[in-house]
């Protein structure tokens, strides 16, 4: 159940108090069991779902160019109610959420691609990742997070439902499939997964992994360019003119890094 457009302003309220001055707010999506459109509201035997809320912010490029540092996240808020419903929250900033999409991170393709997007200033963002998601190595990050639901679904079966795992790990294979196969992301609900199933989607796209033409490393570099630059964007677009003028000079003087941004 998506929230409606009243929780929605108490949510950006309640993220604003949350980020410190010299950070601005860049984006909020919502991931987790909603996303998915498997989270519950209603029925307690099965358990009240959180609302996993994704922040991403940016800290001040002035403040970076006086040479402050600033942190890759702020702590995560957990069991926060607003208005009837409840929340957890995890804030990000831009530049390490960048190189994270680089990288390949699922949650970090999550945050952006999600079908809850509440709030965003990176549309730009969203659209390239979007447009070229296959062509990011996103087989690590995500067969290491359907391995660790796999893992987890024994592990903690005492404490927690293990179906609730074999479903995470399931529907992050579909996702995957979806991507690979079709060319497109998608959120599918799934239910009562079992342990072979997985396995044989685990087998498919593994063995897709194994025999398909992987992307050239000049079309991954252009990639990893476009979202460099897209994060050298934001920054300038967060500076005044007369500071625009300065991190330029240094950049074209080659005093400064602008991967470091």
């Amino acid at each position: 159940m998506k929230v409606n457009i009243m929780n929605i302003e108490l949510i950006k309220n309640y993220i604003n108090q949350q980020l410190p001055l010299t950070c601005s707010l860049l984006h909020i999506s919502e991931v987790g069991s909603f996303m998915w459109n498997m989270g519950n509201e209603s029925d307690e035997d099965i358990g009240i779902s959180d609302h996993d809320i994704f922040v991403v912010y940016q800290y001040s490029t002035g403040k970076l160019l006086m040479g402050c540092n600033y942190k890759n996240n702020l702590p995560n808020k957990h069991n926060i109610i607003l208005g009837d419903k409840h929340y957890d929250f995890s804030f990000m900033e831009i530049g390490h959420l960048i190189n994270l999409l680089i990288k390949g991170n699922i949650n970090a393709i999550w945050c952006l691609t999600s079908p809850l997007n509440y709030y965003t200033k990176l549309n730009r963002l969203i659209e390239l990742v979007t447009n070229s998601i296959y062509l990011l190595d996103l087989l690590p990050s995500g067969l290491g997070l359907i391995r660790s639901n796999i893992i987890d679904s024994e592990k903690r079966k005492e404490v927690r439902n293990p179906q609730k795992s074999l479903n995470a790990a399931y529907r992050t294979l579909k996702f995957l499939e979806n991507i690979y196969f079709n060319n497109k992301t998608s959120y599918e609900p799934v239910e009562n997964v079992t342990i072979d199933q997985i396995n044989e989607l685990m087998n498919k796209i593994e063995l897709y992994n194994t025999i398909n033409i992987k992307p050239t490393e000049d079309l991954k570099f252009q990639v990893e360019w476009h979202l460099r630059n897209n994060l050298y964007r934001l920054r300038l677009l967060n500076i005044t003119p007369d500071q625009q003028n300065y991190i330029e000079g240094l950049w074209l003087n080659e005093k400064i890094n602008p991967n470091e941004l």
